[in-house]
């Protein structure tokens, strides 16, 4: 009843439009990702489903699932959620829903496990220790500098696609007010929203603020709807 979570923060409530995860055990026969979107509702023979609906997998595996949480959802408190293979059906759980779950997705390093999947913005640089995340390319942030911070549950939209739809050309902006600190500097918000060209993914974009102090673990809160996300953290100099 524990395992299911938002599925960047990992916290204990979901939201409506975003992204979740399910822990358990025989939840698939293999590991099979999702070919493209829209998302399929069956994967590898594995179906969930909140309130007898089956939601759309990005990923399945046997101690795992990687799921949207379905629009229709952001004005329900709580969910019945039951998982489906070829085998059996699992006891169904209920699940706590909340109008946001803010949740920053993190990236785990050699030196940190709350590395933020935070870029400068419009590159494929990392803001982390140069050399910290292998395959990719990093630097601290510096005072300027223009981030986008990835993240899941920040609720409501406009513009909302489907679910397990990917967002399209018309950007869909969060309803709520979105603020965001880094290292405790108030931090400001140029766009809130769904990531074009991808499911149940948010995106913020600030400007990285004057005045903070630097070092490598930097944290980076996420707040809307009065709740805060998870605190990731980046690189600052």
């Amino acid at each position: 009843a524990t395992g299911v979570t938002d599925g960047a923060g990992f916290s204990a409530k979901i939201s409506g439009g975003g992204i979740g995860s399910i822990f358990g055990a025989n939840l698939a026969a293999a590991i099979t990702w999702a070919p493209a979107t829209p998302l399929p509702t069956t994967l590898g023979g594995t179906i969930v489903t909140m309130n007898g609906v089956a939601v759309p997998l990005f990923y399945v595996s046997p101690q795992q699932i990687n799921f949207q949480v379905p629009w229709l959802l952001l004005a329900s408190p709580t969910a019945t959620l039951t998982v489906t293979t070829a085998a059996s059906t699992s006891p169904s759980i209920t699940v706590s829903l909340s109008s946001a779950a803010p949740g920053i997705f993190t990236i785990n390093t050699a030196n940190s496990s709350s590395q933020g999947a935070i870029q400068i913005a419009n590159t494929a640089i990392f803001a982390a220790p140069a050399g910290a995340i292998p395959g990719a390319t990093s630097r601290p942030a510096t005072t300027g500098d223009l981030l986008t911070i990835f993240c899941s549950g920040l609720g409501a939209v406009s513009n909302t696609p489907a679910s397990g739809v990917a967002a399209g050309g018309s950007l869909s902006n969060v309803q709520a007010p979105v603020s965001v600190t880094i290292g405790g500097r108030s931090a400001p918000v140029l766009f809130a929203g769904l990531a074009p060209g991808f499911v149940g993914l948010y995106q913020v974009n600030v400007t990285f603020p004057a005045g903070v102090a630097p070092g490598n673990t930097v944290p980076v809160i996420v707040t809307t709807a009065n709740l805060n996300s998870n605190a990731a953290t980046i690189a600052v100099q």
